[in-house]
């Protein structure tokens, strides 16, 4: 096949890649959310899971940050 399949493939992946990391972000803003009314409310078993989840939530944004400005 041509090098316009493997470039239109590319950018198929990527923009794929690029959703996936939306939904990664909303998932994990959601499990934030969510771990920080368990802590208001008194039922968070492990407070060690809000860090980790704002860790991995800065992980994805910088990602995503890092795409937007080669682009």
């Amino acid at each position: 096949m041509g090098s316009w399949f493997r470039r239109l493939s590319y950018l198929f992946q990527q923009s794929r890649r690029d959703a996936d990391l939306r939904i990664r972000e909303g998932e994990l803003a959601e499990q934030l959310f969510a771990l920080r009314l368990q802590k208001v409310v008194g039922q968070l078993e492990k407070p060690a899971k809000i860090r980790t989840a704002k860790r991995e939530l800065a992980r994805v944004l910088t990602i995503i940050r890092e795409k937007q400005s080669e682009a």
